[in-house]
């Protein structure tokens, strides 16, 4: 999809982001026709910030795993992590999301933007930002 609009000095920006289709495989970019091991590099370092109990630095598939694992544990397996859109190159892919989440009574709806660092076709960097950082360490506290 491309997109134009006038940016601030009054010139047209073209931008090029592709939407996550909410159903079916169909149109659906390569990387969601992946699984997500094969999408992550052995080496992959996922920042999780903030000052949660689960706030780290994960080194390696195995790690990031076993924090998804966790989260999917505390949040009773309701954590979900929507897509609305996705903007990829060679280098770099970038994602707004909205996680959302149930806890211990508890109700996480966290707007946020995932970063991540592509080597070959894999990720091997991935951060993490949430829009309100305070809310989600309380959540996940």
């Amino acid at each position: 999809m491309v997109d134009q609009n006038e940016a601030s000095n009054g010139t047209t920006r073209r931008t090029r982001a592709s939407t996550w289709p909410s159903s079916s495989t169909a149109g659906r970019p390569w990387w969601h026709r992946r699984t997500t091991g094969e999408m992550l590099d052995d080496e992959i370092v996922y920042h999780f910030g903030g000052h949660s109990p689960l706030a780290a630095d994960y080194k390696g598939r195995q790690e990031v795993f076993g924090f998804w694992g966790r989260q999917f544990e505390l949040s009773g397996g309701t954590l979900r992590i929507v897509p609305s859109v996705i903007v990829a190159g060679d280098e770099y892919a970038f994602a707004l999301v909205h996680a959302s989440a149930q806890r211990d009574g508890r109700t996480l709806a966290a707007p946020g933007v995932n970063v991540v660092r592509l080597r070959d076709g894999r990720a091997v960097e991935f951060w993490s930002y949430a829009t309100d950082q305070y809310a989600l360490d309380e959540f996940w506290s």
